[in-house]
């Protein structure tokens, strides 16, 4: 049984599956990354080589998750570990 509200959360999962569904299965990595804050969006974007780019707007608290997981990866590299 559904219970009120649950059908846009339902819809959104049901459009992740399909974006996945249809991700290529070979990644190239980006070879640069740069984040935009127009006033309005934060913005991710990612670069690679070839100059083709791929875009993703993140919310407020979207964006201090990454950048603490970004963070939590890279300072172990930082101190040689």
């Amino acid at each position: 049984m559904m219970r009120r509200g649950q059908l846009p959360r339902i819809a959104a999962f049901e459009a992740a599956l399909a974006a996945l569904d249809e991700a290529p299965t070979e990644w190239e990595p980006a070879s640069r990354a740069v984040v935009s804050d127009d006033g309005q969006a934060i913005r991710l974007t990612l670069y690679r080589e070839d100059g083709k780019a791929a875009s993703v707007e993140l919310s407020p608290a979207a964006a201090v998750a990454l950048a603490g997981r970004l963070i939590e990866a890279a300072l172990p590299r930082l101190n040689g570990e």
